[in-house]
């Protein structure tokens, strides 16, 4: 189970990965359309340009909402065809928020911390994560986040916490209208980096590209292009992913996440985050 142990780590960075400082700064322009489309009819009067969007999560004191994370790695090894799915359920409700609405303190239950390693097709051996069936409660504090067990056999040691996931750092940190690109920086990519390091992907060359692709009243679509260049298992190796982010504008949070990609006919890496409201700690919807 070496490897399974080793995809929970890849687990454990996206529920703890912290979130990057802001501000994120645009790209250069890259010829990204916004506007009318190039076969309007002649002789009508342009449009105005729509407002720039706040694409910026906004939770309150006593919200309740549940969070799904999947890894899923498939790859052809000299032994046959091993595939590792790594998947976490959190139930988190909100005790604390800043005057922006950015958590300041949770208490996180672990409903599932779960990984699964599948050789050649054949069942897979499963094992719960250390974090599994406990509920945590975690509060910023000054640069860091601290964590105590309020329920559940849990050892913190080592543990490194964050109260924002990954996708918190690719969220623009001003308005920005539709068609605008913006770039990460190497802070912010520290933590969505944490991913390809956790399977042993030694970056040298790290750039992930966003666009706000579409928005309506209800939802904000952000296509993710992610390039990455290193060294894996001591040979050179680049690393491609393409996927969405979708901000949901009515709940002021991020629903859904994908990237996929990885090495073509060596390695393949499926990252899917998923969240929604919950009624109460009883809502087991999924």
């Amino acid at each position: 189970m070496k490897a399974a142990l080793k995809a929970g780590f890849v687990l454990a960075a996206l529920a703890l990965l912290p979130a990057c400082a802001n501000p994120r700064h645009d790209a250069p322009a890259n010829g990204a359309a916004a506007g009318n489309p190039a076969n309007t009819v002649a002789n009508t009067a342009p449009q105005a340009p729509a407002a720039p969007l706040r694409i910026q999560p906004r939770f309150h004191v006593g919200q309740r909402f549940r969070t799904t994370r999947t890894l899923r790695v498939a790859e052809a090894t000299a032994v046959g065809d091993v595939v590792t799915t790594s998947r976490e359920v959190t139930l988190s409700e909100v005790l604390s928020v800043d005057e922006t609405g950015r958590l300041l303190a949770v208490r996180r239950n672990y409903e599932a911390s779960q990984t699964a390693l599948s050789r050649d097709g054949r069942t897979p051996e499963e094992a719960n994560g250390r974090l599994h069936g406990c509920t945590l409660e975690l509060r910023r504090r000054a640069g860091s986040v601290e964590a105590k067990v309020l329920a559940g056999d849990a050892s913190l040691a080592g543990e490194n916490f964050a109260l924002d996931g990954f996708e918190y750092a690719l969220l623009p940190a001003e308005p920005v209208p539709v068609g605008r690109a913006w770039a990460l920086n190497d802070a912010q990519l520290a933590g969505i980096s944490r991913l390809v390091q956790a399977i042993g992907f030694v970056i040298e060359k790290n750039s992930l590209t966003c666009v706000l692709a579409e928005a309506d009243a209800s939802r904000a679509r952000i296509s993710l292009d992610w390039r990455l260049s290193g060294e894996l298992n001591r040979a050179a190796a680049v690393l491609e992913f393409t996927g969405e982010l979708v901000f949901d504008r009515t709940t002021q949070m991020v629903t859904q996440v994908k990237l996929t990609g990885g090495r073509p006919g060596a390695q393949q890496v499926e990252i899917a985050v998923s969240r929604r409201n919950a009624d109460g700690w009883l809502d087991l919807g999924g």
